[in-house]
């Protein structure tokens, strides 16, 4: 999907608004804006607000990621988190 842009946010008060805050970028940029929600579990209500913005956006929603403490971990040994921790 060259030239669009995924949204990645948290689900925080500030976070639920950074969705709107990239849709509201200039027209140059593709239309679809597909988004995902990390560190989903741990506020499960904001990341179905973040999801629900996002249908009511008609823009694809790619999931929610959960939080994991293995990804820092992960990230001092230069590994992505399925290399480090295949759970």
């Amino acid at each position: 999907m060259a030239g669009a842009r995924l949204i990645l946010t948290e689900p925080t008060v500030s976070g639920h608004y950074h969705p709107a805050r990239v849709a509201a970028l200039p027209d140059h940029f593709p239309r679809s804006s597909p988004a995902s929600v990390t560190k989903a579990n741990l506020h499960r209500p904001k990341a179905r607000s973040s999801r629900r913005f996002c249908d009511d956006k008609g823009d694809d929603f790619w999931g929610h990621l959960p939080f994991t403490p293995a990804f820092n971990p992960a990230q001092v040994e230069g590994k992505t988190i399925l290399a480090y921790n295949n759970n």
